[in-house]
């Protein structure tokens, strides 16, 4: 028996025995439970139950449009709405508490540190350093156990400014400068506790391939599934490149279709896990205490982006390069420069809607 038809029996089951009714008679079941483990890339929860034959887990897709996910933290309580002709969530309900205030840290651990890029449940760092300045710029990687534990075990990756990394740490690309301009170039290797090897070129995502040797690619940035790179072509703005798999080319760059009033060079793009959000920084606002890093929403996939506002932490404005946000602990990351070193700050208890300056 496969999983949706475990599920459709499971939940004629609780229609019967919950509700009091069946599934013919009501459309949508609501229930409640803990949330036992969440990914808002896959849109997926789980969450533990508690009936009269005892404690029962239910994994779960979840509609686009049935809620924030990564607003939702494990071990919160839950109340949801369930379809079961469609097999969705088609609502989520936290309970509201008083959540704790947004908070900066830099995270002198790293000390100099840049461009950074983070594993989907926040624990594994992979960043920009170079050991002093004569020596060339590495791509590093760190971990901690918790969001509230140090980044510890650095370890020195490859050569690289910009960066991404698969959910299962066997692919990486980044940007290698060279003479103001730069190249993307793929990491592999065959197992997560295996060395990456040297970088090659990702010869169809060349300046020669773009049609202008001035289009390089910076600021790349993978999807969950890693079928999507977003990414920043100098010259065209924020852009998404797309394979059917992880083995295949890239097609060209597409201009993501953006809404947007706001005047200003939008840089640094970050589309955050379930690809409803958009992060970037708007270089052309220099003043340090005016908010620079934007928020762009869109409802479907297919929608274009449209402009939120600019974010703050509390009462103070983010200003800042390389925002990139972790649904799964609730922090947002950027980087900011401090006599000229570029440091990478966190904003913890962050929810990046009550974050938009009014």
């Amino acid at each position: 028996m496969n999983l949706r038809c475990v599920m459709r029996t499971l939940f004629t089951l609780i229609g019967i025995l919950v509700c009091g009714m069946t599934l013919s008679q009501a459309e949508v079941i609501e229930l409640e439970g803990t949330v036992k483990a969440v990914d808002a890339g896959a849109r997926t929860i789980s969450i533990e139950r508690k009936t009269a034959k005892g404690t029962r887990t239910l994994d779960l897709e979840v509609a686009k449009k049935a809620g924030d996910l990564g607003a939702v933290k494990v071990g919160d309580p839950i109340t949801f709405s369930y379809d079961p002709g469609l097999e969705l969530v088609t609502k989520l309900i936290s309970p509201e508490s008083e959540s704790a205030e947004a908070e900066v840290v830099v995270l002198k651990e790293l000390g100099t540190a840049g461009h950074p890029w983070f594993s989907r449940d926040g624990l594994t760092i992979y960043f920009s350093s170079r050991e002093s300045p004569q020596d060339p710029t590495f791509i590093w990687v760190a971990k901690r156990t918790s969001a509230e534990a140090l980044f510890k075990d650095k370890k020195k990756l490859s050569l690289g400014l910009d960066c991404t990394f698969s959910d299962d740490g066997l692919e990486g690309i980044v940007f290698l400068p060279e003479e103001g301009k730069g190249t993307l170039q793929s990491l592999k290797r065959k197992s997560a506790t295996d060395d990456f090897g040297r970088p090659t070129l990702i010869k169809e995502l060349g300046t020669k391939e773009l049609g202008d040797k001035n289009n390089f690619i910076v600021s790349p940035g993978l999807s969950a599934d890693g079928l999507t790179l977003y990414c920043e072509v100098l010259g065209k703005g924020t852009c998404a490149c797309t394979r059917s798999k992880p083995t295949n080319p890239w097609s060209k760059p597409k201009k993501l279709p953006i809404v947007t009033s706001e005047d200003g060079n939008q840089r640094f793009p970050y589309v955050a896990d379930d690809g409803l959000w958009l992060f970037c920084t708007n270089t052309e606002i220099a003043d340090p205490q005016t908010a620079n890093i934007a928020l762009y929403v869109r409802e479907n996939d297919d929608d274009p982006f449209s402009f939120k506002g600019y974010l703050k932490a509390g009462e103070t404005p983010l200003h800042g390069e390389f925002p990139r946000y972790v649904s799964a602990t609730k922090e947002l990351f950027f980087v900011k420069k401090k006599d000229g070193r570029p440091e990478i700050h966190v904003v913890k208890n962050f929810d990046p809607i009550k974050a938009v300056v009014e």
